[in-house]
This record gives structure tokens, sequence and C-alpha cells, in this order.
């Protein structure tokens, strides 16, 4: 069994690291931690015929390369846990190793020294500045991408607001409570996107920070006005009849590009073949969890893995919520990365803004297509 580590680096570098990147961001909380999980596919077996008298004996399977990943336990990860239960990274001879980490920022020590392969989160404003300052990192895949048929990011209201009409259009929230689970991070600059098209800025409403579930007990006893939800959260509050889905992200952004996979250098550095062998697998499980997602293909097994390695134990949920979705390439949106990056300058967390070319390297995406060859819709 694989379990998770917690991620250890020596502490002089991890200060140094630190230091240079005293603009970034706040990484959101994670959700409770998962499990721990279990290598993907099935263990391998040896013929009969291989232990017969005579026989030649079989030759030793080659030893699995370690790929150390650091994740936050959460739905948008989902295809990374596909391809580990599903075995499309022992099929590549990898072995996938999960890291607790507390978002992309608290990451980036790590990565800068090579303890960390690679981590799946979003594009916080601490990589940018890691980038800008020359430490080796880059985002070479898709983790998450926002799209019309599956928003799972948006400003909630609360349902007796929006039954008596108080909350009808977005500029109704202004001067009212609003929940985020962070400042200065993915979810403010979705809100401030929604306020936008309102014609109106963060400072129009009053933000009230709490963890995530805090956030749904706020809107039920009418702390909070309105708040922005991931799932399976919206799903939650709409169930106990709190609060329901207002406006969506993607009703304002309709593609955001919401989660990262971000390499090490130090990876590619160690064993190219390992780094392009690393996505061939990951890029399987995006293709096999949009079949689930998107034609129901293996969609129990699918549940089942969300289950085992997510905070969400409740499987009716998974029939009721919205599914994170991937691009079927890999490939990731360097517009919505770039206006992200933006936004973070204006509000002083990016001193120095970093070219997206410097920022995302898709030659693994690239070469793990030709291999797999097109996606059959």
């Amino acid at each position: 069994m694989l379990a998770r580590q917690a991620p250890v680096a020596s502490g002089l570098v991890v200060l140094l690291i630190v230091g240079l990147l005293g603009a970034c961001a706040p990484s959101a909380a994670p959700p409770p931690a998962a499990s721990a999980p279990v290598a993907g596919g099935a263990a391998s077996s040896t013929p009969a015929s291989a232990n017969a008298p005579g026989a030649t004996p079989a030759a030793a399977a080659p030893a699995l390369r370690t790929v150390k990943v650091g994740d936050l336990g959460i739905l948008t990860t989902a295809a990374l846990y596909v391809a580990m239960e599903q075995g499309y990274f022992r099929e590549q001879g990898v072995e996938t190793e999960l890291v607790n980490v507390d978002g992309t920022t608290k990451a980036i020590p790590f990565l800068a020294t090579g303890e960390m392969d690679a981590v799946a989160a979003s594009a916080a404003a601490g990589l940018f500045n890691a980038i800008h300052q020359g430490l080796p990192m880059r985002i070479v895949a898709d983790k998450a991408l926002q799209a019309k048929d599956s928003g799972t990011v948006g400003l909630v209201g609360r349902q007796d607001l929006l039954d008596s009409g108080a909350l009808r259009t977005v500029t109704d929230v202004r001067g009212r409570t609003v929940g985020l689970n962070t400042r200065g991070a993915a979810l403010e600059y979705q809100l401030a996107n929604i306020l936008k098209s309102g014609g109106m800025t963060v400072d129009d409403v009053e933000v009230v920070e709490l963890a995530m579930p805090d956030l749904v007990q706020a809107l039920s006893t009418r702390r909070l006005d309105a708040s922005m939800l991931i799932e399976p959260f919206q799903t939650i509050t709409k169930r106990r009849g709190i609060a329901s889905m207002w406006i969506n992200t993607v009703d304002v952004m309709p593609e955001y590009q919401s989660g990262v996979i971000i390499y090490s250098q130090r990876l590619p550095e160690r064993d190219a073949a390992l780094a392009n062998d690393w996505m061939v697998g990951y890029l399987r499980g995006i293709r096999a969890f949009e079949d689930a997602r998107r034609k129901g293909v293996d969609r129990d097994a699918v549940i089942e893995i969300m289950m085992k390695y997510t905070a969400v134990k409740d499987r009716a949920l998974y029939d009721e919520m919205v599914w994170p979705s991937f691009e079927v390439n890999g490939r990731v949106s360097a517009a919505s990365l770039s206006a992200e990056q933006a936004y973070y300058q204006q509000l002083g967390m990016v001193p120095q803004p970093v070219a997206m070319d410097r920022v995302i390297d898709e030659q693994y995406v690239r070469a793990a297509v030709d291999k797999l060859g097109p996606y059959g819709e």
C-alpha cells in the first residue's frame, strides 16, 4: 500500500525559498485528509507454467520508478486517482506516491529542491512569483478546467433571500455579507469576476473568511447572505434548503483553469523518460474520467475511486452534484492563467508578472497525445 507522506526538506533551503516568495497568496485550506491510497492496478501474477519443472525462470519485472506528487485529496484531482487505481502508471513502469500538501504555495520549497516531483493544485500567486525568481518549476498539464457543462464553483445565495426576490441580479449583493474560504486566492478571483459582471468589485461587499464547512454553517445561521462554494458543498446546502447556486463562475468566465499539474524541473533533469511516462499514465486517467463523466463508462468504478481518495464518502452525492471536468489532451488555458496572474498583480501579490511561455511547458502532454492518439469523442 502507498501511504500519504508529509514532505520533508532542508530547513535552510525552505527558509531561503519562502523568503523569496514574500508576496505569495495564501492557499486554500484542504478538506479533511483522505484515507491512505492503495497503488492502482491489479497485482501482477506469475503464470503457472513459469514454475513448471524444466521451465525457464521468468525474468524479474523491472523496478517501478517513483514520482512523488503533492495532493490535496479533492474531487478536482479525480483523474490522477483514476490513473493510479486503474494501473495506468504501472503500465508505464511508474509508481505514484501521494504526499499531503496544503496548497501550491506551501509545496513550492519542495518542488524547488526536487523533494517533491509534482503537485496537483491551483496556480496561486506564489507560483508566478517563484517562476519569476527562477525557481525550477513549470505548469505542465490540466488538473481541472471549469467549462459550461461542468462548473463546480460559484456564488450561492441564501435560500430565503432567493425565494423572496431579495437576490435577483448580481447588483443585489452590494453591501451584503459574502463568504470566502480565503482571501487573495482562486475563489476570490472568481468572486471578483462575478461582481465585475455587475459593475462592482470585492470592495462592494463585506467579505467573511471561513473554512469551507463553516461557510455552510454560516449560511444556515444567516450570518452570510451569499458565499463562494465548491462541490460538494453547493449540493449539500441545496439538500438542506439552506442555499442554492445563484451565479456560477462559468456564467461569467466560460473557461477557467482552476487546477494544474506542476512539475519540478528536477524531475526531467533526473529522468526525462520518467517525466514523459508519468504524463502518459495521467492523460489516460483524464480520458477514463471523462468517459465516465460524459458517457457513463465505468461510472460506478470511478465514483468508488473518488470516494476512496477524497472526503466525499456519501455515494448519493455523486448522482446529485456537478462533476469536475478535464481537458482530454491535458492542455492548459494560457489566457485563463494570464488573466488570473494579472488579478494578483492588481492586488500587489505578484510584483512582477511572468510571461506564460515561462510558466507553461506542454512538451509532456504533446508527447503523451502523440503516443495515445486523439480522444474518441
